[in-house]
């Protein structure tokens, strides 16, 4: 823009025979002098508020042209009193939108421009809209660029965060997956190897999605960690830990996070799950595989109540179990009739694939799940942790 002003202004007074010639953009309620060609007699000021009085400001305000022949006589709070002999102004339109002033002047002689010469000041000044128009454009293209590379950047590091290898757990067959609505989401799944050989897996769901729940997913994660570094594995007082250390920040922003947390015996006969408003997990017994029920559990979602209290509940696990662990992005998929996917499409996913590994198996679920919507987009990310116990 200043580049293609500097230019226009120059070649402008070549043209006319002005010497001095100036462009004024609106901004923040100022006419700014964007880019100057000579020296005016006395120098108007750099910025100019935009009210009635001046010639400049009333050519904005009114879109109309003023011609300033010699012998013109303005007042002398009119920032353009003295700083020429004659002169003309000229609005900066596009579309009819009010964009800034071109102003052209004389001042080594009073002669005053002819009608050819104003014609191109006026196509300059159209020519000067246009290209602040692209400009701005350009930035705001820019700007966007860049907030999508910031976004692809967080959702990148997001998604890194979350474990993807699982092999080393002896004793189960472990599969996870994450993937969000957005370039960044609220879903978040962890499982920690704990030092007595125990396994924690945990899932969550922050309210909302983008950026700012991918931010809170991440706080998340830290907590946790950081609880789990001080040897706490119960899953009930993990809940409550990691609820104190966030709750506050959580009522500050009206927001609040579901989690579901379980811990799985070093033996892997057991498990322990509490739950802190999440969906409940699934599981799908080795002896009945057509009969799928919810782990037990219940509790507030984190950062609704200080000091909440979260009570596990303790199963037997045995050989060929499996347990899902979910968020509602999946059981809420919803298709181009405006119908959820639902809960029982899930355990009849989950029943056609039961001799399949722990990864193929949420393939499949999620497969489903697309073809369900039949290429609606999708309303909230789908995360799902799947737990086998192979001996």
């Amino acid at each position: 823009m200043n580049a293609f002003a500097e230019g226009a202004l120059a070649r402008l007074c070549e043209v006319t025979g002005a010497d001095v010639a100036s462009v004024r953009f609106e901004e923040n309620g100022a006419l700014l002098n964007t880019q100057q060609w000579g020296a005016f007699l006395e120098q108007p000021p750099k910025a100019i508020p935009v009210v009635a009085g001046g010639s400049e400001s009333d050519v904005f305000l009114t879109g109309n042209e003023i011609t300033l022949p010699a012998g013109f006589s303005l007042p002398d709070r009119d920032p353009l009193a003295g700083a020429f002999h004659s002169g003309f102004v000229a609005p900066v339109l596009f579309k009819d939108a009010r964009r800034g002033i071109l102003l052209i002047g004389q001042t080594s002689s009073a002669d005053f421009f002819d009608a050819g010469k104003l014609k191109i000041a006026r196509m300059v000044a159209e020519y000067l809209g246009i290209v602040l128009l692209m400009s701005e454009l350009q930035k705001r293209r820019s700007s966007e660029d860049r907030a999508l590379r910031d976004l692809e950047i967080a959702s990148q590091i997001q998604l890194s965060l979350m474990p993807r290898e699982f092999s080393a757990l002896q004793g189960l067959d472990i599969a996870g997956t994450c993937r969000p609505a957005m370039q960044a989401g609220g879903d978040y799944f962890d499982v920690l190897a704990l030092p007595d050989g125990s396994v924690l897996c945990v899932i969550a769901d922050v309210m909302g999605k983008g950026l700012p729940a991918a931010l809170l997913a991440t706080m998340l994660r830290t907590n946790l960690r950081a609880v789990v570094a001080t040897g706490e594995a119960d899953p009930g007082k993990i809940l409550h830990m990691i609820n104190n250390l966030m709750c506050a920040d959580l009522i500050q922003l009206e927001m609040f996070i579901t989690m579901g947390c379980m811990w799985i015996s070093p033996q892997r006969d057991s498990l322990r799950h509490a739950c802190a408003g999440h969906l409940l997990p699934l599981l799908q017994k080795a002896g009945r595989p057509d009969v799928i029920d919810e782990v037990p559990g219940g509790g507030m979602p984190l950062g609704i109540f200080p000091d909440g209290r979260y009570t596990p509940e303790t199963m037997r696990l045995e050989p060929g179990d499996r347990i899902l662990l979910y968020t509602d992005g999946i059981v809420e998929a919803c298709n181009l009739e405006a119908k959820f996917f639902e809960l029982i499409r899930v355990t009849e996913s989950l029943e056609r694939s039961r001799a399949s590994s722990s990864h193929a198996s949420l393939d499949t679920l999620l497969a489903e799940v697309e073809t369900f919507t039949d290429g609606a987009p999708p309303s909230d990310d789908r995360t799902a942790l799947l737990i086998s116990r192979t001996h």
